[in-house]
Parts: C-alpha cells; sequence; structure tokens
C-alpha cells in the first residue's frame, strides 16, 4: 500500500449565521492547520483540508463522499466556531470508517483578560472548553479533601501484609473522584499539566481549610499527627 496516496480529510463545522468574512477566515485556518500537519514527518498519510461544512446536508455528503472514496482513510472534525450537534448526528451515523475530533482552538494561548464576543464567536473553543473546565473543577472542589480526610486511620494499615490490599481498596472507593480528576484535566484549553496544577492547589487549600477545623489542630502534637497522616495519604492519592 502506498500511504502517500492514502488521506484523512479535515472537515471544520461553522453555520452560515456567521456570515461570509468569519467563513473565510475559518477556511483560511484549516488550510493553514492541515498544510502544517500534513507537512510533519510523523505523519505517513496526507492529510487534506476537505471543506468547511454549515448544513446537516453538507454533513451527510461529505461523510457518505469519504466512505466511496478508497483513499479516504478517516476524517478528523473541528470546530472553529460553535457547530449545533444536531448538525452532525445524521451524516456521523452513517460514517464507516475511523474518526476523531481536535478539542482545540486555533491560538496557542487564550487571552482571557481581553475575550470579547467577536474572539468568542470566531473561536468557539477558547471560551466553550474554558467554561466546561470551569465548571468541572467548581463541582470537584468540594469532594477533592475527601480523597485524604475520609481515611484518617489509613496510614496505620500500610504494613507489608496488606500493602496492596490498602491500595486497591483506596483505589476503588475513589475510582468515581478520579474518573471526574481526568475528565476535568482534559478539558483545560492550555493541556493537563495546567490543569494538574490548578486542581492540586485546591486540593490542598481544601485540606488546609480542613485541618484547621480539627479539635487536634489546635495542639501542636496532634497537630503534627495530622500532617503525617495526610502527607501519607497525598502519597497514595497521587500513586
Amino acid at each position: 500500500m502506498d500511504m502517500k496516496k492514502k488521506e484523512f480529510w479535515f472537515i471544520v463545522g461553522s453555520q452560515h449565521l456567521y456570515g461570509p468574512e468569519v467563513l473565510e477566515t475559518v477556511a483560511a485556518r484549516a488550510a493553514e492547520m492541515a498544510a502544517v500537519i500534513d507537512s510533519s514527518e510523523f505523519i505517513p498519510c496526507r492529510f487534506i483540508y476537505k471543506a468547511t461544512v454549515k448544513t446537516a446536508d453538507e454533513v451527510t455528503s461529505i461523510i457518505k463522499e469519504a466512505n466511496y472514496d478508497d483513499n479516504c482513510l478517516g476524517i478528523v472534525t473541528w470546530c472553529h466556531t460553535f457547530s449545533p450537534s444536531k448538525m452532525w448526528i445524521n451524516g456521523l451515523s452513517l460514517l464507516q470508517k475511523p474518526y476523531c475530533h481536535f478539542a482545540t482552538q486555533y491560538n496557542r494561548e487564550i487571552p482571557n483578560e481581553e475575550i470579547d464576543m467577536d474572539f468568542m464567536n470566531l473561536n468557539q473553543a477558547a471560551h466553550g472548553d474554558r467554561e466546561e473546565y470551569t465548571r468541572l473543577r467548581e463541582a470537584l472542589r468540594p469532594d477533592l479533601p475527601k480523597t485524604v480526610t475520609r481515611y484518617p486511620d489509613h496510614y496505620r494499615k500500610i504494613t507489608k501484609k496488606d500493602f496492596f490490599t490498602t491500595f486497591e481498596t483506596y483505589e476503588n472507593e475513589n475510582r468515581e473522584i478520579l474518573r471526574r480528576l481526568d475528565a476535568c484535566a482534559a478539558t483545560h484549553p492550555e493541556g493537563v499539566d495546567a490543569a494538574s496544577k490548578e486542581l492540586a492547589a485546591d486540593l490542598l487549600d481544601g485540606l488546609e481549610a480542613h485541618l484547621q477545623t480539627e479539635r487536634r489542630w489546635q495542639r501542636k502534637a496532634g497537630r503534627d499527627n495530622m500532617l503525617f497522616e495526610t502527607r501519607v495519604l497525598l502519597a497514595i492519592f497521587l500513586t
């Protein structure tokens, strides 16, 4: 198989309501992104900007075309502006090839302090992803400290005999919050590393607030014991 004859199609979603000027910008940026990816030494096939689709019929038409084209290995979608999910449902239900969606934005950095309506209309992911991350982070914030505070005697069980059982129990009991952490971090517009720093700060702030409400915290010996317990539980959580 000559891989250089095979293609992945880059299909970008938008809507007519944005007007011709915005749609021209979307198309130009999509072509630019595709050209950069296509030139990468790590991509064995062609990466082709195919179209900016603006209606459900356009989505369905281009997906049918991808199905019938032997050189098309799959599609990559991206929504530069807002593109309603219902516009994609029928077309994607017909798709017979692999696909992935770019959860990203055109800009490397988001100008959070300078965002206005024009920027948001053109760069849906820039504020949409930030809003989703903020929503998930706020929902997580009160639950994060519980991964430590609800195990006051857990560190005593970390003996040679119970070591693996203790870790397994902890992981099972916190599986849902770990899943939510991963989901939240994945929506951060600047990447998982940036999300990890902010979520870690939330965890430590929550723990500090909790510890200061405990009676033992008022005595030095009690405070030292609580800090030791907290460090051990943090090590388990971070592991």
